[in-house]
């Protein structure tokens, strides 16, 4: 599943589009495509993960913080902590687990 596949599944999705890129028993890594104001509710991660923001614009959001990420910005996201990402414009996002 290409990131421009997940960008046609978008057009007629209600909700973030998830596809595995890449999974071993290291890690794995996830594309994540949103329309504008598309939200990934409150979760946690049980390993290192770092979000990537190869397309458009996000808020990051955990406790008080709300970092707004856009093309090629960075954010590691904590272990065992409540956070959630809303989409600020279309975009699309990778998670670097492991």
């Amino acid at each position: 599943m290409t990131i421009n596949t997940i960008k046609s599944l978008l057009k007629e999705a209600t909700k973030p589009v998830v596809r595995v890129l890449r999974k071993t028993e290291h890690g794995r890594v996830l594309a994540i495509g949103f329309r504008e104001g598309m939200h990934l509710a409150d979760h946690q991660t049980k390993v290192p993960t770092r979000l990537l923001v190869v397309e458009g614009n996000v808020t990051y959001h955990q406790d008080e913080i709300n970092q707004t990420l856009s093309l090629f910005d960075e954010y590691e996201i904590p272990v065992n902590t409540t956070h959630a990402v809303t989409a600020n414009s279309d975009s699309v996002i990778l998670l670097i687990q492991g």
